[in-house]
């Protein structure tokens, strides 16, 4: 397939043969008629769904048995990668078995998502329920790769044809992950780069003290930098886990930096996340794998992000 701007193109993972044509929501706000309160599904996300619903996400503290009201709980995946979060607002109920499936069936242009990890929505904290949409994914245009694998803008004749049943999660959730590796990706993990910040860190804002966003900085840091070492030793070890970490650092550093009331919230839920996240690190790494040091680093993360985010109120 030729591109006439950009060359000799090959269809990006999971693209079908075939025209795009739209088939998802028109571009209005979908509300939920019996519940006045239940958080919209935006204007700008109802063309990803073919149809929605609302689906009240329920966890129970025993995946084996049914959680409140009897329903079971379910456990929401998402498939990430940079430019892509783990913290995000569309989860499939399944683990995607391929890179194909999940970029055609999740209808998931492949410069959005690196989809180098998977993580599971396994505990919310203390929010039980999560008031969410579902629905089938809508078809999307397909990119072309160029001969060295970069995304190199639309090719025609081809489409990601969606058809998962995805859920939407609205921004706000904080909820605690586990990660590890695709599939597909974990043969090529050592030539996967980690994504660092570039930006300088943002000084705190009134009423925080300085050294507390300084030590959590440096505790990141210090960790991350021993993550990246145990990274090609196992699958579930190192890259995901450092890259949440800067991941979430650095969405703290950027609302830090705006000073707005909405920002300063949003810091303090990043704060608590991280809380959440170095804990999540020690209990995923093998115990025979952790040093004296790395145990000291994921305490100074654990305590730095704790004291950050009860100085953010």
């Amino acid at each position: 397939m030729t591109n006439s701007s950009n060359g000799s193109l090959t269809p990006q993972p999971g693209a079908v043969t075939g025209d795009y044509a739209p088939n998802g929501l028109p571009k209005q706000d979908v509300k939920n008629p019996n519940d006045p309160s239940w958080p919209i599904l935006p204007c700008s996300q109802a063309p990803n769904f073919v149809n929605a619903k609302p689906m009240l996400v329920i966890f129970g503290t025993d995946k084996s048995k049914p959680a409140a009201g009897g329903l079971l709980s379910l456990l929401p995946f998402r498939v990430w990668g940079d430019p892509a979060w783990d913290i995000g607002r569309y989860w499939t109920f399944g683990v995607p078995p391929s890179e194909a499936d999940f970029y055609g069936k999740c209808a998931v242009e492949f410069d959005w998502n690196g989809a180098g990890f998977i993580c599971e929505l396994n505990n919310p904290g203390p929010a039980l329920t999560i008031k969410a949409w579902s629905g089938l994914v809508a078809s999307q245009p397909a990119l072309g790769l160029d001969a060295s694998g970069r995304p190199a803008g639309l090719i025609p004749g081809y489409h990601l044809p969606g058809g998962a049943t995805q859920v939407y999660i609205p921004d706000g959730t904080l909820p605690f992950l586990t990660n590890k590796r695709t599939s597909w990706s974990a043969p090529r993990a050592k030539a996967m780069a980690v994504a660092k910040p570039t930006a300088a860190p943002a000084a705190a804002p009134p009423g925080v003290n300085a050294a507390d966003y300084a030590r959590l900085d440096a505790a990141i840091a210090a960790l991350s930098a021993q993550l990246d070492v145990l990274d090609h030793q196992s699958p579930r070890s190192g890259g995901s886990q450092a890259e949440l970490l800067r991941r979430r650092m650095r969405a703290l550093s950027e609302d830090l930096a705006l000073a707005t009331p909405e920002a300063r919230a949003r810091a303090r839920l990043a704060a608590w996340s991280l809380v959440g996240t170095g804990r999540l690190v020690d209990r995923e790494l093998p115990d025979d794998g952790q040093s004296d040091a790395f145990n000291r680093g994921v305490g100074e993360v654990v305590d730095a992000a704790h004291d950050l985010a009860t100085a953010l109120g």
